[in-house]
């Protein structure tokens, strides 16, 4: 096995071509994932899921969990890992939190989440374009660390982890939100879609041994599968919308009841949303 430190230096270097590919001029339209076509097919059907899900009410649903998970905001300095311009969270995190830092990789998109952070009159909020595990970010004692589709870029997980475990202060609290690779045939279509994957250097969509990782440094206090049961609502909800309702809400019931631990109905969801807290 690896040492750490040796993982942690190829991770920075990864990180460095990854800096570049998220990089965009703000008159351009931002990062083109793949412009190959099995890459813009996966991404167009990737998109078309989201689209129908998301018209179905899966963002309101993770994103009230979140808000529910994480409480009162007033007196927590926040970290928001991986922002980029601003997920659908960001701007309210920032207003409602003591102190918000915004931090990704990209110049120009920390410029434009504080852009937009400015013109809604948002103080104690700032952005910082640098590499986490780099020790040219020294920000620490972070109440909260929110990371929407993040932990899954890096390669070697328990480095990682003993890196976000550093900047939370005690008791500090994790919410992430990733895809699996615990459905053999996602896995399948992963591994055929890999090769032509423009992003696959920091693309590792978690397994069941990362969730002993997770348990080594932090105690999971919630949990909750995604896209189980309902994400076959995409063979029926382009030819019956009504149908497709239907089943969304007796999948999601079944879902939320039965995908909320570790397990075998947590292993045939493709994403999971997690609520940690930093051991004692």
């Amino acid at each position: 096995m690896q040492d750490k430190d040796v993982q942690l230096k190829k991770m920075l270097e990864t990180n460095k071509v990854q800096k570049d590919f998220y990089e965009y001029e703000p008159q351009e339209e931002q990062f083109e994932y793949d412009g190959n076509v099995i890459g813009r097919t996966w991404a167009k059907m990737r998109s078309g899921y989201g689209t129908i899900v998301n018209s179905l009410g899966e963002f309101e649903m993770w994103s009230s969990m979140h808000w529910n998970w994480m409480g009162d905001l007033s007196d927590k300095k926040v970290l928001d890992l991986g922002c980029h311009a601003g997920n659908q969270l960001s701007l309210d995190l920032a207003r409602k939190s003591k102190y918000y830092v915004g931090l990704d990789l990209s110049e120009s998109a920390t410029a434009e989440l504080q852009r937009k952070i400015n013109d809604a009159g948002i103080e104690n909020a700032i952005t910082v374009a640098a590499d986490f595990l780099s020790e040219d970010f020294t920000e620490r004692d972070f109440d909260v660390v929110y990371a929407q589709s993040v932990f899954h870029h890096f390669k070697y997980m328990e480095p990682f982890l003993a890196r976000v475990d550093e900047v939370l202060a005690p008791g500090g609290q994790v919410i992430t939100s990733d895809p699996l690779a615990t459905y053999w045939p996602l896995k399948t279509l992963r591994a055929i879609y890999r090769p032509f994957q423009k992003d696959s250097a920091w693309e590792y969509p978690f397994t069941k041994e990362t969730f002993d990782l997770f348990q080594k440094y932090f105690d999971i206090e919630n949990l909750q599968g995604m896209m189980g049961n309902t994400k076959w609502v995409l063979l029926i909800y382009p030819f019956s919308k009504k149908m497709g309702e239907k089943k969304w809400e007796q999948w999601l019931k079944e879902d939320q009841e039965k995908a909320n631990k570790i397990g075998p109905d947590l292993w045939k969801c493709m994403r999971v949303t997690m609520n940690m807290r930093k051991k004692k």
